[in-house]
């Protein structure tokens, strides 16, 4: 039982130490996936300029991602949206944040992204937009970027992409910011 808590307070502090040095908020939600062979998936309101990271055992993820989701693909859209601007808003809690990562889950699953996206790209991103007339729209994307290093891609690094993703679909797409 000690050797578990010496473990669990080494990958609860390497945790802490991997995000402070990509600039990310290191209040940790889950300790062990520190050691965890992960994905993560970058949430960014255009409207707010709020940023999410959020971090998934790629086991756990592969797993949740081929069961069927329980609600049609409308109401996964519909409820990740809407939690997005609400976590945008107010950005506690650890049952936030279990929602909001099993939403982002079965969200990916039902997109062409993911049809298009190999297991070992592990930089996954959601913007969520909003216009007047389309209302919220979700646009995933998935980079390479990092390679397949199980570390977060720096804070700074992941805005700029993000900026340069909003500026290209505001050319391409300005419906989307009506």
């Amino acid at each position: 039982m000690i050797n578990s808590e010496i473990t669990d307070a080494a990958r609860a502090s390497t945790l802490r130490v991997l995000l402070s040095a990509t600039h990310w908020n290191h209040r940790l939600e889950n300790p062990q996936a520190a050691s965890q062979d992960a994905y993560f998936w970058y949430l960014y309101d255009q409207k707010s300029d709020w940023l999410q990271l959020l971090q998934f055992a790629r086991e756990e993820a592969d797993q949740i991602i081929v069961t069927p989701a329980i609600e049609s693909r409308e109401a996964i859209c519909s409820c990740l949206g809407q939690t997005i601007q609400m976590h945008g808003n107010d950005s506690d809690g650890i049952a936030q944040t279990q929602l909001l990562g099993t939403l982002v889950l079965w969200y990916w699953q039902g997109t062409q992204t993911h049809l298009v996206t190999s297991k070992e790209v592990r930089h996954r991103f959601i913007v969520r937009y909003h216009s007047e007339e389309e209302g919220a729209l979700l646009r995933p994307f998935a980079s390479p970027f990092g390679g397949d290093v199980n570390c977060p891609i720096p804070a700074e690094r992941v805005l700029d992409m993000l900026h340069a993703v909003v500026e290209a679909d505001r050319a391409n797409h300005p419906e989307w910011f009506g």
